[in-house]
């Protein structure tokens, strides 16, 4: 089955970023995009959107809600969904390794991850990769 990723949600408490990879991704055919400051907003967007997300931008370090209680939490909202996740991070790349291997763990399908700041070939590689789904 191919999709076509269209809609992102991006969960970063940093905005500059958040924009950055908004126009990123804009550049590889993704059109629709929600914005969260965190993971408490990232669940809200999710329960709102009426035909959900193709991929979940989720940063690890985020105030109240981090990015490894969302992901618990992302277990259980979108299971049996196609739902792709992109963990995002500017920590050491053995500690977004880690997160990645307990995001795989927890059933949610996961595309990969990224260090910030992204890349445009990191960030075509995960759009790839949704895509031959």
């Amino acid at each position: 089955m191919n999709n076509m990723a269209k809609r992102a949600l991006i969960v970063d408490d940093d905005v500059l970023f958040s924009k950055m990879l908004r126009n990123q991704l804009k550049g590889l055919g993704v059109n629709e995009f929600t914005m969260a400051s965190g993971g408490v907003d990232a669940l809200k967007c999710i329960a709102n959107a009426d035909d959900g997300f193709d991929i979940i931008f989720c940063d690890l370090n985020m105030p109240g809600m981090d990015g490894v209680e969302l992901i618990s939490k992302l277990s259980v909202c979108l299971k049996g969904s196609s739902t792709g996740l992109v963990v995002i991070s500017g920590e050491k790349t053995r500690i977004i390794e880690s997160v990645h291997g307990f995001a795989v763990s927890t059933g949610v399908t996961v595309l990969g991850y990224i260090e910030k700041p992204a890349s445009m070939n990191a960030l075509r590689s995960i759009i790839d990769k949704y895509n031959s789904y």
